[in-house]
């Protein structure tokens, strides 16, 4: 079995957490032993760019074949002569220039050309994405690979049962969003946060929880206290293991992007939010994201996406189709078989 050398300074992530899994099969997958232990978000952050040099040395160092998280294009230069696949999974220039890293979105931008021209093969969540890195070279061979939960993510438990462990009340209608670390920045928390005055409004026994980190909202003890009133209620930080009894609990879920963010690149094959929602079958409403046949779509106004979360309360939301991680293997061993010759 051959030696792959996984490259990602975000290895933690769930759809690298599932590539190693599946990449196991074929390969003996090695990850360089500091980004097990450190592993971050992107950011600019002295830490994050002495991730991203030690694998560039991992890169350099090894001559076996590779995984290249997309995200860690910077490393490039250090991939002379490899042989490897390029996992397109974000697009990172217009997400870099949204965030407002516009000296590493021009190196980003300089160095994919030949990250994508020199890769075996490329894979992407969606076919969006897929056409947005054509945009930088001809695409080698290429593959849609979605962000789906694993099969084993979804629990077979009643909605009663579910808020019987949370101690969640049985009695009110609840909404549920499970929000990442950039909250504000991406996550449009604000959005939401704006959107459910209205919908409480007219819907005042239905309650909203937030998954995430409560300390990046922005807010005061006192409004939060006056958002308790409003039936919103922040939980905190979830492990992810633990997110499907949340999920089983609720009567509609949500998510949303900032105002302004590149929505076009997002779906229900890109988000594991909304596939995570999908694999419990619960109606889903999405603002800022691509239009799709499984949820309630708005834009990011907030009285359309309040409209949207009152029209999926009442029953008017799509029931989604649920899909599995596993379904992506017999694609993943197309992708990767180029590097087992």
């Amino acid at each position: 079995m051959r030696d792959l050398l996984f490259l990602s300074h975000n290895i933690r992530h769930p759809r690298c957490e599932y590539l190693v899994r599946s990449l196991c099969d074929g390969f003996n997958v090695v990850a360089p032993r500091f980004s097990m232990a450190q592993s971050n978000r992107l950011s600019l952050s002295s830490r994050s760019a002495s991730n991203m040099f030690n694998l560039g040395l991992s890169a350099m160092v090894r001559k076996i074949p590779m995984h290249l998280d997309g995200i860690d294009v910077f490393i490039t230069p250090f991939m002379r002569n490899a042989t490897f696949v390029h996992d397109y999974h974000v697009p990172l220039v217009p997400e870099l220039i949204w965030l407002g890293y516009l000296p590493v979105a021009a190196i980003a931008r300089a160095l994919l050309p030949d990250s994508i021209r020199q890769a075996k093969a490329i894979i992407s969540p969606n076919w969006r994405m897929l056409s947005h890195a054509s945009e930088y070279a001809r695409l080698p061979d290429f593959y849609v690979v979605p962000n789906y939960p694993l099969k084993r993510f979804y629990i077979d438990i009643s909605i009663e049962k579910a808020r019987l462990e949370l101690d969640l009340p049985q009695d009110k209608q609840i909404v549920l969003f499970v929000g990442g670390g950039r909250l504000r920045e991406i996550y449009g928390i604000d959005l939401l946060i704006d959107a459910w005055r209205e919908v409480h409004r007219q819907k005042p026994d239905a309650r909203l929880y937030i998954l995430g980190p409560k300390h990046k909202v922005g807010l005061t003890a006192s409004e939060f206290k006056d958002l308790a009133k409003k039936e919103l209620i922040f939980p905190g930080t979830i492990p992810h293991k633990e997110i499907p009894i949340w999920i089983a609990s609720a009567d509609l879920c949500v998510s949303q992007r900032t105002r302004g963010f590149p929505v076009e690149f997002y779906n229900i094959y890109d988000s594991l939010k909304l596939s995570e929602y999908a694999l419990f079958e619960k109606p889903i409403v999405a603002a800022g994201y691509s239009p799709g046949k499984d949820y309630i779509s708005t834009d990011t106004r907030t009285e359309l996406y309040a409209r949207g979360i009152v029209e999926g309360l009442n029953g008017g939301a799509p029931k989604p189709i649920p899909h599995y991680w596993e379904e992506n293997i017999p694609t993943l061993k197309k992708a990767y078989e180029a590097l087992q010759s």
